[in-house]
């Protein structure tokens, strides 16, 4: 008999408007991201420890119900602050004490800065185990 338990899946969905999920997840709304860091936060997915629900959000979607439903069940906000039309919406989201952002903007209230997306979920896997 042995004594090692069975695998568990290590997944993450990446969800955008008008989808959702809901599990047990840790749950990252994810704010004007580029292309390019969305792939690399894709990459860094294939071999992480944790499963995630990853909301993607962007200054095109035009969906503001959609995300603050994708807010109210995130265990965390991740926000680009390049200025752009979404920038209020994104500058009040960043006092939040679940916001971590990235980019020229830096908020008084909230020292939660970091370099990129990715550098969020290397952080949380960290302090995980």
């Amino acid at each position: 008999m042995s004594n090692s338990a069975p695998a568990v899946e290590v997944y993450t969905n990446f969800i955008t408007p008008p989808d959702a999920v809901i599990n047990d997840n840790h749950t990252v709304v994810l704010i004007d991201a580029t292309d390019e860091q969305i792939d690399h936060l894709a990459e860094f997915c294939k071999t992480a420890n944790c499963s995630y629900n990853v909301y993607i959000y962007n200054n095109g979607m035009n969906n503001l119900d959609w995300l603050n439903q994708a807010l109210a069940q995130a265990n965390a906000f991740v926000i680009n602050t390049d200025p752009n039309d979404l920038s209020p919406v994104k500058d009040h989201i960043a006092e939040s004490p679940k916001a971590w952002y990235y980019g020229p903007k830096r908020f008084l209230m909230n020292n939660q800065s970091i370099n990129n997306p990715e550098k969020y979920f290397q952080d949380y896997e960290n302090n995980i185990k």
